[in-house]
């Protein structure tokens, strides 16, 4: 008995200096648990402090493409589109009918019948490092044409609208009219995010603009028969350049399908090639030659609204988007045509009547 009291009381001291030995160990742990805690947290709170800006920007606006959201790619962009527009110049009739019943007269203004045709818009881009404004260059080219018709029958009589001096009637008359628009673009701009859905892209630079219109008008019969008939060339050429500023905009619906609208206005300065050129139809002998050159400034606008789908490839180094949408473009004062109105030398037209642009685009654009 007395042995194991002895046991005991020798085992005590021992048994509580193992104990003692665990607990400080694992205080030991739990002091270097907390010390890897703490840097893991301050090396975070380091890397929060300083990150660059636009990958803040990148996360922000994950749902809506913007040219920040690119890694590793060469900050350069190329843009195509395909353009199917139908052009309207108001102030072109060329010729007035006029039916005669036993009570009243009516009459109406004969036009060209405008027509569909195709285009194209190619543009290049770059994204500049610093703060990520973008750089674009673009150029467009349009070209449309229309042929029209009309005879007089039965108390129906055509009257000519550009004709010098005319005697008075018409048996027919065939209008032709032709167009070519090229512009060319230089913008800066930069993608703005609101939200995480929505990004707008403000931008301003030059645009430069070349429009050829032409149009011929023959006029036959009637009271022509004995002259010989005449045909009239006028001719109503632009160039101008000028400042334009906009801003485009772009709205994520779901996950990759966004609606996109654009517009901008451009102030061109620049100057009128006019001419009115009429001849015999028969002997070639030119009856009339006059021409102008006026300075005006124009106003140009444009908008375009429509739908886009974004898609990224290679880890966010390349990008893909197609769109289409439907495209309106308006020039003020454009029809400057040289109309001698069926007499006199009050040539100068002072309606100067507007052109529109308007129909479908369809584009891609590549980011690599």
């Amino acid at each position: 008995m007395k042995i194991n009291y002895v046991i005991y009381f020798a085992a005590v001291p021992f048994t509580a200096l193992f104990a003692e030995e665990i607990s400080s160990n694992d205080l030991y742990e739990t002091a270097l648990d907390s010390e890897e805690v703490a840097l893991n947290l301050e090396s975070n709170l380091s890397e929060i402090a300083y990150a660059d800006p636009q990958d803040t920007i990148m996360m922000s606006s994950s749902k809506v493409f913007m040219s920040s959201q690119l890694r590793d790619s060469k900050r350069l962009f190329a843009l195509g589109e395909v353009l199917l527009w139908r052009a309207q110049q108001s102030g072109l009739g060329f010729a007035i009918e006029k039916q005669t019943s036993s009570t009243t007269t009516k009459a109406k203004v004969k036009s060209p019948e405008y027509d569909w045709d195709w285009g194209f818009r190619l543009g290049f881009g770059y994204t500049l490092p610093h703060d990520d404004w973008d750089l674009v260059g673009s150029y467009t080219q349009f070209q449309t044409q229309t042929h029209d018709v009309d005879q007089s029958k039965g108390n129906k009589a055509l009257y000519p609208t550009y004709l010098f001096r005319s005697p008075g009637s018409i048996d027919s008359v065939s209008a032709r009219w032709n167009l070519n628009l090229q512009m060319a673009d230089l913008e800066l701009g930069k993608d703005m995010p609101i939200g995480n859905r929505l990004c707008i892209r403000p931008h301003a630079g030059i645009r430069g603009a070349w429009i050829f219109q032409k149009y011929n008008i023959d006029y036959s019969g009637g009271d022509l028969a004995k002259l010989g008939g005449r045909e009239v060339m006028l001719i109503n050429n632009f160039f101008g350049i000028g400042a334009r500023i906009g801003f485009d905009s772009l709205w994520n619906i779901v996950k990759g399908f966004s609606l996109f609208g654009d517009g901008s206005i451009s102030l061109l300065s620049g100057f009128f090639d006019l001419k009115n050129r009429q001849q015999n139809m028969q002997s070639g002998a030119t009856t009339l030659n006059i021409s102008s050159d006026p300075s005006t400034v124009v106003t140009f606008f444009d908008v375009i609204a429509g739908f886009q789908y974004d898609m990224f490839f290679k880890n966010h180094r390349y990008h893909l988007a197609v769109k289409a949408g439907y495209e309106f473009n308006y020039l003020f004062n454009q029809y400057q045509f040289l109309n001698g109105l069926n007499g006199g030398f009050s040539f100068y037209n002072s309606s100067q009547e507007d052109l529109s642009f308007m129909g479908l685009t369809f584009g891609l654009r590549f980011d690599f």
